[in-house]
């Protein structure tokens, strides 16, 4: 499949975003989770060579701009609706995951966009609580019993470290790694990839091409700060959403609880779907049948 690097101005933001040629009748907007960008989708994408794509990176993510910090998640939702407006996207399915489904969420509450909006698949999605209940608070104050499961050489010295990479706090970090020579993005970029083997792709490891392009898009990230507050403080409030959608969820999900997305689901009216042996990535552990369930999504 050959996809298309643009960008597109929104509010004085040069807005990065992949595209295909597909047919501009059947249109997916993808909308990426934290620390990630459009990239995280581009294994899925290439099985829906067909369809029309929209996979934009959101401001402080990947090639995006970040001129002016965000303080809300209707930051990004103002966004993408911009996106949606001028490139005037119509009747398409949203798919989209993690922090991702939250910006879904707060679209669909905008009449103008809901209108457009045909259909939407949920991957993991926040939105129930807020994410300071489940997420990287608490897996910071467990790491003990986390770490208690992985074969790593020395768990106890290396615990001030793993607290460093659930806020990369670098600082906390840097003299650990000194002897061996790493420093800057090198250091950054080990540190990632412990952290995504960790909670990200505790089931399936995605291909290294694939593993190595989310580690540079983490990298890139700059808004971690802004976004970390969002996600402490987020939670949906909009009641059903009177359109079809689906929660795709995985039962080994160490960042987001499966009944988190159950609960969630209930209060949208959507179908809800526990993947067994699927952790957080569930694109990466269940791709096939995430591609089928956006082509069922599509075609209807």
């Amino acid at each position: 499949m050959n996809l298309k690097r643009n960008y597109v101005d929104i509010r004085g933001e040069k807005i990065f975003y992949l595209e295909n040629e597909g047919k501009l009748d059947k249109n997916i907007l993808f909308i990426h989770g934290n620390m990630y960008s459009s990239s995280c989708f581009i294994e899925v994408i290439k099985s829906l060579e067909d369809y029309k794509i929209f996979a934009p990176d959101m401001r402080g993510y990947g090639n995006s701009s970040y001129n002016k910090k965000v303080t809300s998640i209707d930051d990004f939702a103002s966004d993408i609706k911009e996106f949606i407006l001028k490139l005037n996207i119509n009747n398409f399915t949203v798919v989209s995951w993690s922090l991702g489904a939250g910006v879904a969420l707060e679209l669909s509450k905008d009449r103008e966009i809901n209108n457009r909006i045909k259909n939407q698949v949920f991957l993991a999605p926040i939105g129930y609580e807020p994410y300071s209940v489940n997420g990287a608070d608490v897996l910071t104050s467990n790491f003990q019993e986390y770490l208690s499961n992985f074969d790593f050489i020395n768990p106890q010295k290396n615990l001030e470290i793993f607290k460093g990479l659930m806020t990369f706090n670098m600082g906390l970090i840097e003299d650990s790694f000194a002897s061996i020579g790493m420093k800057g993005d090198e250091l950054k970029k080990d540190n990632i990839r412990i952290l995504f083997k960790t909670f990200i792709y505790n089931v399936n490891m995605p291909g290294k091409e694939e593993f190595e392009r989310n580690i540079d898009s983490a990298i890139k990230q700059r808004n971690l700060e802004e976004v970390a507050k969002i996600l402490r403080n987020y939670k949906y409030f909009g009641g059903k959403l009177n359109k079809k959608s689906t929660v795709l969820h995985g039962y080994d999900d160490r960042v987001i609880s499966y009944m988190d997305g159950k609960f969630l689901a209930d209060e949208l009216g959507a179908r809800f779907e526990k993947l067994n042996d699927c952790g957080h990535s569930v694109m990466t552990d269940k791709k096939d049948f995430v591609v089928k369930i956006i082509k069922k999504f599509v075609e209807e």
